[in-house]
């Protein structure tokens, strides 16, 4: 789920800061949750994958083109009506989670989904990811068929160029070739489709700065996650590349370090509880091992200062 919300905050982030493209929103649902629509709907197993490459066509053909293919593929009248009235429903930020959640009552999978979804808008709440710059829309699906939870989708708001990224949970797809089952995230990017809006749009730099990540924020355990994804929305707000520990449970410090070294992140950023409680954090240069330890109001400015030295 963390890493779904990771791919997320930085396509959003990357594109606001790093390229000055702010005409987008990203789409996001669940493919969990629209197999429990369906079931809710009256779909059959077997009609689920006609259900999904209808309703992929939405933005295309639109909700009575969509309305119109369901029937055409065998589905009852009164099935196709409660699953468009399902996937059209809107409403502010999470509430339109609530108003689905509230049709569909007890269904176990579409109650997953929906779980999900409010996570990730925690989350991305948490790494101040701005509110305007994702919405929840049931008709996004995502055609390729081995997406098993979050999907999203990044479209261009200024018109012509629709999707410019996609992405979402796949847990099953390494298992083709592995006999393993691997939780696994992933984020496609339209290249040609962003060069064009930069060069449209005058936003394409005259040179391209670096990608190396510059700062490494660990992780103490879910009591201190939070907080560090906050401070990792921090130091991207300001400018400096960031990346966040993915490591679940309550992992090693030394093996994050380990992870960052190996990696040639030259900063660390540390919070553990004590550090939280009085608004301090802890940043170590690892070429050095020079460590010192700051306000949370400071630390983006410290770690600049130790990053030019």
């Amino acid at each position: 789920m963390e890493t779904a919300v990771q791919a997320t905050s930085a396509k959003i982030e990357s594109s606001k800061q790093r390229l000055g493209l702010t005409q987008f929103v990203v789409k996001i649902n669940n493919r969990k949750l629209l197999t429990g629509m369906g079931q809710y709907s009256g779909v059959s197993d077997a009609q689920l994958p006609d259900l999904y490459r209808s309703i992929d066509k939405f933005d295309k053909i639109g909700a009575e083109g969509v309305e119109k293919e369901l029937i055409e593929h065998g589905l009852a009248a009164d099935a196709v009506s409660r699953m468009m009235a399902l996937i059209q429903a809107k409403a502010e930020g999470t509430q339109t989670l609530d108003n689905v959640e509230d049709v569909l009552g007890t269904n176990s999978i579409a109650k997953e989904a929906l779980d999900e979804l409010r996570q990730m808008a925690e989350h991305l709440d948490k790494l101040g990811v701005p509110s305007q710059f994702y919405e929840f829309d049931f008709t996004t699906v995502r055609g390729l068929g081995y997406y098993t939870g979050p999907i999203f989708e990044a479209v261009f708001t200024g018109g012509g160029i629709g999707s410019i990224a996609g992405g979402g949970r796949y847990d099953d797809l390494i298992g083709l070739f592995r006999k393993q089952s691997l939780p696994t995230s992933g984020v496609s990017l339209g290249i040609e489709r962003i060069i064009v809006l930069l060069d449209e749009m005058n936003l394409y730099p005259d040179t391209l700065s670096g990608t190396v990540v510059q700062a490494y924020v660990t992780v103490f355990g879910e009591e201190t996650r939070g907080e560090s994804m906050r401070l990792a929305a921090l130091l991207r707000q300001a400018g400096i590349r960031t990346e966040l520990s993915l490591e679940g449970g309550k992992p090693k410090l030394g093996k994050q370090f380990a992870h960052a070294d190996g990696k040639g992140i030259p900063l660390v950023v540390i919070v553990g509880p004590d550090e939280m409680v009085q608004g301090l954090v802890k940043l170590k240069r690892l070429r050095d091992g020079f460590e010192i330890t700051v306000a949370r109001e400071s630390l983006a400015e410290k770690a600049r200062e130790l990053l030019s030295e």
